[in-house]
């Protein structure tokens, strides 16, 4: 879709411009989350808020095996699904 044309369907139809951005992956769930240590432990915990955690389109579980990445540049956390469940 050309730039025109998505421009006009944002503006005059928002809520299925939302929609169809939503299904092609150009919007992000986003919501505000902390970081939390054990007390015993280094090791760290983050909490997924539960209108990401709820969201159809979100596609992790509750065990489920993932691997995480922390770009040093990017000063970004990426988590991923590991497609098998060996560790």
């Amino acid at each position: 879709m050309s730039e025109i044309l998505d421009f006009a369907l944002f503006y005059f139809s928002p809520g299925l411009w939302f929609k169809r951005n939503f299904k092609r992956g150009k919007i992000m769930l986003e919501g505000k989350s902390k970081i939390y240590k054990h007390k015993n432990a280094g090791t760290l915990y983050v909490t997924i808020p539960a209108k990401i955690a709820t969201d159809s389109q979100f596609h992790f579980k509750a065990g489920d095996s993932v691997l995480i990445r922390f770009s040093l540049e990017q000063k970004r956390l990426e988590i991923t699904k590991k497609e098998n469940k060996e560790e």
